[in-house]
């Protein structure tokens, strides 16, 4: 997994961090954050309590740069994707992949982003919402490109990307590989289902739908998903 540095925060992902947060991240989405004890990571680690307050200060710390590093990583290779294509629905597919993507290869990582969304505070809740904002505005920005490519209404926007990605951060409770298939096959099943969802709302259909998901489903650029991270 990469990480960008900021502003003078420790590299999460450096040769020492790394394993630490690895760990804390398995232990989060085990337990839930109030039951994952900096010991209970002391223990897994089979490390002294003060090797872990060495680099941290305490269990919000820790979690804060677990989702911090997990937005970087999303932003990062969703720009990466995004650059690769000019077409919404493509970009949109191209969205949808690199989330599912991450939440399959990092699924505690995931997990914690999606379940303890609410625990950070002061300075470390205002960078991670920042991030969040970003990256809900960046998807916002693609239903806007496939709304006024296609004529579609845009009154219902915002529930339809909250709707997008309540489907996609809570796939840790219903995704099964033999049932719905690999990262590839599930992508294009969510963008189908969503794409004809933002049809019903235009005066007419999105012309030749089926063709264009057809042809996103046969660009190889978009399944890249693994190198990216």
């Amino acid at each position: 997994m990469r990480m960008e540095p900021d502003n003078g925060t420790p590299d999460p992902y450096s040769d020492k961090l790394e394993p630490i947060l690895k760990t804390a991240a398995k232990l989060i989405a085990e337990k839930g954050f109030d039951k994952a004890s900096i010991r209970t990571l002391a223990q897994a680690l089979d490390v002294s309590l003060a090797s872990i307050y060495y680099y941290f200060k305490g269990k919000e710390e820790i979690l804060f740069l677990i989702q911090d590093s997990a937005l970087d990583n999303l932003l990062l290779s969703l720009r990466e994707r995004l650059s690769q294509s000019q077409d919404p629905l493509a970009r949109l597919y191209a969205f949808i992949h690199n989330h599912l993507t991450f939440a399959l290869n990092y699924p505690n990582e995931h997990r914690v982003c999606a379940t303890e969304i609410d625990r950070l505070s002061g300075e470390f809740q205002h960078r991670v919402a920042e991030k969040r904002r970003l990256y809900f505005q960046m998807v916002s920005s693609i239903y806007t490109e496939i709304q006024e490519k296609h004529d579609l209404s845009s009154d219902d926007t915002r529930a339809q990307v909250l709707c997008l990605f309540g489907a996609l951060n809570w796939i840790h409770t219903w995704y099964q590989p033999e049932k719905d298939g690999d990262v590839n096959k599930l992508s294009l099943r969510i963008l189908r289902v969503f794409a004809q969802g933002l049809s019903l709302t235009g005066r007419d259909k999105i012309p030749g739908l089926e063709e264009i998901l057809q042809g996103i489903s046969e660009q190889r650029i978009f399944r890249l998903g693994e190198a990216l991270y």
